[in-house]
């Protein structure tokens, strides 16, 4: 065989192992390529990244990762696909990384008292933090009264004020407790000053009990905290927990009005009988004959008699003039004669002896 045959083979054989060559450095590039998340274009710029990878383009600075997505304006020539960092999860694309958990910081703001963290206890006025998956949503604190290490709720307490809820600024109205965030946060504790309302009556807010609006309720004259019969004009009410308003009501008493026909002289055709009671409700016109006032009493009552006088009635002073009448001559129960304040348990008079008409009672005696 001819040296120009051998050498013409030898190139032959270097040709294709050159060839060979060309295709293993492709596919090894291609493999590689692959196994870093690439996908590459045909302007060498790197438009993908596979999931564990982040595109190069994003921030450099990992404060500045929060799961963004970079905009294909963005890309650079002789960009790259890098491996995603500790602690944080990258979902390929052209989504930068962002971190696996974040940490809440719960700042009490003004309040004090025990915050369960899920894994320990806070107490005192300490700010506490819990860890939450990052993006996802994050259940926060509620108020308990049985705060426990394992368990994400609080206790805390400011004064009158009402917790509502966690904001990310201290001077927040309006609270939540859940979060949705791809970084570390500081959130504060909201509170409510609670309003309250009384009917027949005045309150004032006092401290919270158990997270519930609480205030002190103060019966006007002539009435109580059930009416009728009770005499409790001072008490306590509660709203529910969280609520940021609480209110409360008087009752009309029941009061108790003495007929009194010896005051003047006066008698019953039973002289055993010197005195009558009824009752007549806080501002009402209905007349009762039971101090629950819930029974009605007769329209008509007996006339007292004394001699050389004519009845004139029963008032609510033992003068000749003034105040106010409430049974006429007739012995008729009159509904203008309304009780006030002024009026309770006080006895009523009647009208009598014509000796003292020119003196006292010429206005309230018929002559």
């Amino acid at each position: 065989m001819s040296q120009n045959l051998w050498v013409l083979i030898g190139k032959g054989i270097a040709k294709k192992i050159h060839c060979c060559f060309a295709v293993f450095i492709l596919l090894a590039f291609v493999g590689a390529a692959h196994a870093a998340g690439y996908t590459c274009s045909s302007s060498k710029k790197f438009t993908s990244c596979n999931t564990g990878y982040y595109i190069s383009n994003c921030p450099t600075s990992s404060s500045s990762w929060t799961g963004q997505t970079i905009s294909s304006s963005a890309l650079t020539t002789g960009n790259s696909c890098k491996s995603c960092p500790s602690g944080y999860s990258c979902s390929g694309g052209l989504v930068c990384p962002r971190k696996s958990t974040i940490t809440i910081r719960l700042n009490k703001n003004g309040g004090s008292g025990y915050i369960g963290t899920g894994t320990a206890m806070v107490g005192g006025t300490s700010a506490a933090t819990i860890t939450c998956t990052a993006g996802a949503a994050c259940a926060l604190p509620e108020w308990s009264s049985d705060v426990s290490a394992s368990a994400k709720n609080t206790n805390i307490t400011n004064g009158s004020k009402v917790f509502v809820g966690w904001a990310t600024t201290s001077t927040a109205t309006a609270g939540s407790f859940t979060i949705k965030s791809t970084t570390d946060r500081t959130l504060y504790a909201v509170w409510k000053t609670p309003t309250c309302s009384a009917t027949n009556g005045s309150c004032a807010i006092t401290t919270a009990s158990s997270n519930r609006p609480t205030a002190k309720i103060t019966c006007s004259t002539g009435y109580s905290q059930s009416g009728g019969s009770n005499t409790t004009t001072s008490f306590t009410v509660y709203g529910t927990a969280g609520a940021t308003s609480v209110s409360g009501s008087c009752a009309a008493k029941c009061n108790r009005i003495t007929l009194n026909v010896t005051q003047n002289g006066g008698e019953y055709s039973d002289p055993s009988s010197t005195s009558l009671a009824l009752y007549k409700k806080t501002g009402s016109t209905a007349w009762y004959r039971n101090s629950s006032c819930t029974a009605v009493n007769a329209t008509k009552q007996i006339i007292p008699v004394k001699d050389n006088a004519t009845f004139a009635g029963f008032y609510d002073t033992s003068a000749a003039s003034g105040g106010t009448q409430f049974i006429n001559s007739s012995g008729t129960l009159l509904a203008q004669g309304t009780v006030t304040g002024r009026h309770c348990m006080r006895n009523m008079n009647v009208i009598r002896d014509t000796r003292e008409l020119e003196r006292v009672f010429q206005v309230n005696v018929t002559p």
